[in-house]
């Protein structure tokens, strides 16, 4: 089958001596579907067709299936248990691999929703700083502060709470606060 990898491939072929072994003891082999030998090459050949097409000797789960492998092609003598054995193994590391697998797709698709959130928030951030700094003509010092410091105060919460949360608003008013005490004061009132 073209869709099972060379590296699969040649981990199948070296059970052709026990399987052939299973053949000439037991004629029954391919014609009962419950055969221990032939649900170990049917549970291989769904392990098969489901590996990356770039499965080679340096993949990690190579050396796993070639040691539960290893361990079928050296025990085997007469006895069909140890096809169950090794095929209740393979199962079971695929099981791990699969949940290896999610485990890193789960961890890959939060990364890209918290790359997205934090993307929002920078540029939400960044407009409200913007939009008063602007306006504003600011001494070094304070311009220095809000965009060094402020700035990623209000990208953390907008981050946690969103812009629409308390502490947000809270922010952009601290802000406003701090833009507006260090602007001349022309009138008697205004100071």
């Amino acid at each position: 089958d073209p869709k099972i990898p060379l590296g699969a491939k040649g981990l199948i072929g070296r059970l052709q001596i026990p399987m052939l072994k299973v053949a000439i003891a037991d004629k029954e082999v391919f014609s009962k579907k419950d055969h221990p030998a032939r649900l170990l090459l049917d549970t291989l050949g769904e392990i098969a067709i489901r590996l990356p097409a770039d499965f080679n000797t340096q993949s990690a789960l190579y050396g796993h299936l070639e040691t539960i492998l290893q361990e079928l092609i050296s025990s085997y003598k007469e006895d069909l248990e140890i096809f169950g054995i090794v095929r209740d193994q393979l199962i079971t590391l695929m099981k791990r691999e699969d949940e290896r697998i999610e485990a890193e797709a789960r961890a890959a698709s939060e990364k890209v929703v918290q790359d997205e959130q934090l993307a929002v928030a920078k540029t939400a951030a960044q407009a409200a700083v913007s939009e008063r700094v602007q306006t504003h003509p600011l001494p070094g010092p304070v311009l220095e502060f809000i965009i060094e410091h402020w700035l990623k105060l209000m990208i953390l919460i907008h981050v946690k709470r969103g812009a629409a949360s308390e502490p947000w608003t809270r922010a952009i008013e601290v802000m406003d606060q701090l833009i507006w005490s260090v602007q001349p004061k022309e009138t008697v009132e205004e100071r």
